[in-house]
């Protein structure tokens, strides 16, 4: 446990900042762009990947404003984008978008097997 920190308070998760709205959130609630060593620009949906990363949140209007004519991303990933490889990214982003989603079913399904439990 690192020093100063007590064992009941809640370990910090990492803060980003959406290239489009500005919204400060959890890393994990926003989807990682990359531009790799050889300057292909990619979804990395497990923000893993090495590369010079940028990050977009959930709403479909900024993946809309990063992409559409591309200076957003490109200035943010210090490169230059493809007009195909815009397309590319923005027929990912549904893809991008529903790895944020958590789905309501089977929170919904466990609730109803503790009600089903007999007591």
């Amino acid at each position: 446990m690192p020093a100063g920190q007590s064992p009941l308070q809640p370990r910090r998760q990492p803060q980003r900042t959406c290239i489009a709205c500005r919204d400060t959130g959890e890393k994990r609630g926003l989807t990682r762009l990359v531009r790799a060593a050889d300057g292909h620009v990619q979804v990395d949906l497990g923000a893993r990947l090495p590369g010079r990363g940028a990050y977009l949140c959930g709403q479909r209007q900024c993946w809309e404003r990063a992409l559409g004519r591309g200076e957003m991303l490109g200035r943010a990933l210090r490169t230059t984008l493809a007009p195909d490889a815009r397309e590319a990214l923005l027929a990912s982003a549904p893809l991008a978008l529903a790895a944020l989603t958590v789905p309501a079913e089977p929170i919904a399904t466990h609730a109803a097997a503790v009600e089903a439990q007999p007591r």
